[in-house]
Formats: structure tokens, C-alpha cells, sequence
């Protein structure tokens, strides 16, 4: 399959949703273990009530 027809698959995500989910990946990255959503809350400036909303639309759009 080309990437080309991979992106097909891909879930459709908001450019505030693929950024919360880049920083999310940066940050497990950066620490090595699983973080909380709080984490990534911090980290951009938003509430943690934000951040757990956003994680339930990636989740249901199949992201994470």
C-alpha cells in the first residue's frame, strides 16, 4: 500500500487536534514512561478538562 492510499485510513483530525496529539508523542518520548493528560495540559496551557476531552475525540477518531 502507497502512502498515498495509507492516508485513507488515517483519522481526520483538526490541526488542534494533531497538534495536542504531536505534543502528546513528544512528551512520552521525552520522559521514556506513559504521562498523564494533565502533562500535556500543562505543558500547552489549557485545563485539564480540555485535555481529557481531547484525548476521548482522538481516542474515538481512532488517534490514540
Amino acid at each position: 500500500m502507497s502512502p498515498a492510499e495509507s492516508n485513507n485510513y488515517a483519522p481526520k483530525l483538526t490541526p488542534r487536534q494533531r497538534d495536542f496529539l504531536k505534543r502528546f508523542v513528544e512528551l512520552y518520548l521525552q520522559k521514556g514512561k506513559l504521562i498523564h493528560y494533565s502533562e500535556v495540559a500543562w505543558d500547552m496551557g489549557l485545563s485539564n478538562a480540555t485535555a481529557y476531552d481531547m484525548l476521548k475525540v482522538l481516542e474515538q477518531k481512532g488517534a490514540v
